[in-house]
């Protein structure tokens, strides 16, 4: 029986080519651009999840009054968690170095960005792969340091690098006790590089750099027993931030489950940019909104070809066919199409998947052998095979023979159902239409807009060296000897960047609790250079020897925020830093 459904769904497809084509290729781009939108919004969503304590593992988030929520700590906030609190399975914390640390084996060293200083907890809390070593020992030794398997490579080549040693900005001799695999893309955080951060005090030059409660520069995450009530231990937060830090305290503490970070969180002091839960939604919207039109499109050209086969019923009902026979026979060939569909959309997802990963940065795949995607992809097919062939299916297999032979049946309710999906298929199209214009308009915004200074033939070299640090008017003097340079200044980072919050008192504060900033140091040149407009005032000057610890430039938002009504008035206020 079998045989004989797929031998006459073949032989009609066959002999209505015209309308398998068109419906093929309907079917196979909306297949494969709802694939590519699922593979994405899979991709968000897996964010952190591979970690083994990924339900019960949250980051500290430390709140102050007048300052956004920031994702750093305190040091010794971890170890303190750990022994006060029978909840706190585990913690940890992080550091990243304020300046690209200089790791280096022998002549040869690069400059790493993705260096971070960790305790001996991290791989108890974090669940990332060992190629070699002992995760429970791995950042035991003050000296220690872990390599991913990129920069283990990079550093030692085919050699095992376990019990070798490396120079951290060349005074510091870690030893190599364990090598990664590489991080997955979807963790909220990547490294090339960990080292103890029992080293700190040594590197930094700061003995109390891992005690202090005043360097908020931290990263802390913490591991709850599994049967542990989050929002009981949340709220003794708010008691061990009094205790710490006295009873008028403005500090507060709260919790941010890990796998919310990637999707929920846009904290001050993120280690790397976050994406927004609000795209997951726009992306699962366009996925279902094409399927959608791929389906009403084939429903609609099925039922119109399916009404010519009235005559087709009555003869088979007349020589003995039952309803469910039909119905098995109409549901098979729409089955089949929309499988041939699937096949076609894989490839042409293949093939789109290279030029979507550019576009969005990112490094999706199918994977054929896992079992989540390839059923996900069969259940769309099998989905968008009945919703297309039901109706069809159901209501010409319901035509008495002998009404069907006599006369043409249900060409009226068919045409109703097909002006019926058409408007639904145009609205769809319409706000799809309406959301890409829009996408494009901010798109181009985004890369429009004027920001405020000059991008355009602006070289931006980050100086590592601590020798040419001590030295930058020699190194801008060298720079603008050169005829291609018209301006050079320096300064600790660029407009836009995250930037230390600084305290700052405004002559005449009405309140006690000051204000937290965040100050960027320049010089003189550095509104020229960046093409930077002053509202009021003056630039800073190098004829005025003052200036150099007696001047500072505000601008408009951070006047407003200290509590002066403009410019004018804030122009020869003290502020004490």
């Amino acid at each position: 029986m079998l045989r004989n459904y797929l031998k006459i769904a073949f032989r009609t497809l066959r002999q209505n080519r015209g309308y398998a084509l068109i419906n093929l290729f309907g079917l196979t781009v909306g297949l494969a651009c709802c694939l590519v939108l699922v593979l994405f919004v899979q991709d968000e969503l897996s964010y952190d999840r591979f970690h083994a304590n990924a339900d019960h593992t949250y980051r500290i988030v430390r709140q102050n009054q007048d300052v956004d929520a920031s994702v750093t700590t305190e040091a010794p906030l971890a170890a303190t968690l750990t022994a006060t609190y029978p909840e706190v399975a585990h913690a940890t914390h992080l550091f990243r170095y304020w300046f690209t640390p200089l790791v280096s084996r022998g002549d040869e060293g690069f400059y790493e960005e993705d260096f971070f200083f960790t305790d001996a907890h991290f791989f108890d809390v974090f669940s990332f792969d060992f190629v070699a070593g002992d995760p429970a020992t791995a950042l035991d030794a003050p000296d220690a340091i872990v390599l991913t398997e990129s920069a283990a490579r990079k550093y030692f080549w085919d050699e095992d690098p376990i019990g070798k040693t490396v120079q951290v900005n060349v005074a510091h001799e870690f030893t190599v006790t364990g090598v990664l695999e590489d991080p997955p893309h979807n963790s909220h955080f990547s490294f090339d590089v960990l080292a103890s951060s029992a080293s700190l005090p040594a590197v930094m030059g700061r003995a109390d750099v891992l005690e202090s409660w005043s360097l908020g520069a931290f990263p802390t995450y913490v591991v709850l027993e599994e049967n542990a009530d989050p929002a009981a231990f949340e709220a003794k937060l708010g008691g061990f931030a009094q205790q710490q830090f006295g009873a008028d305290t403005a500090t507060r503490y709260f919790m941010q489950p890990l796998t919310d970070i990637h999707l929920y969180s846009h904290y001050r002091g993120e280690i790397e940019a976050n994406s927004d839960v609000r795209y997951v939604y726009v992306m699962a919207f366009l996925a279902f909104a094409i399927l959608l039109l791929a389906c009403i499109n084939y429903t609609n050209l099925a039922t119109a070809r399916f009404t010519r086969r009235t005559k087709e019923v009555g003869i088979r009902k007349v020589v003995g066919a039952r309803r469910r026979q039909l119905v098995a026979q109409f549901l098979g060939e729409s089955l089949l199409l929309t499988l041939l569909s699937v096949l076609a959309a894989v490839v042409l997802l293949e093939l789109l998947l290279p030029a979507f990963n550019t576009l969005v940065g990112r490094r999706l795949a199918f994977d054929a052998a896992g079992w989540g995607l390839p059923a996900l992809v069969i259940g769309v097919a099998l989905a968008a095979g009945l919703l297309a062939g039901s109706y069809p299916a159901f209501y010409l297999s319901s035509f008495r023979p002998e009404a069907v032979l006599r006369t043409r049946v249900g060409s009226r309710r068919s045409a109703a159902l097909r002006r019926a999906l058409v408007v639904v298929q145009f609205a769809t199209a319409i706000v799809l239409l309406a959301g890409t214009a829009v996408l494009l308009r901010q798109t181009d915004f985004l890369t429009s807009q004027k920001l405020g200074f000059a991008q355009d033939q602006v070289l931006v070299l980050p100086i590592r060296d601590e020798q040419v640090k001590q030295r930058p008017e020699a190194l801008k003097q060298a720079f603008r000897a050169f005829p291609e340079v018209r301006h050079a200044a320096a300064s600790t980072a660029l407009p836009g960047q995250p930037m230390p919050a600084t305290t700052l008192r405004p002559e005449g504060a009405l309140r006690d609790e000051p204000f937290r900033l965040f100050v960027e140091w320049i010089d003189d040149a550095y509104l020229s250079t960046l093409d930077v407009p002053l509202v009021a005032g003056r630039n800073f000057s190098a004829s005025l020897p003052t200036d150099a610890n007696e001047a500072v430039l505000l601008n408009e938002s951070a006047v407003a925020d200290l509590g002066w009504a403009g410019p004018d008035e804030a122009l020869g206020k003290t502020v004490n830093i």
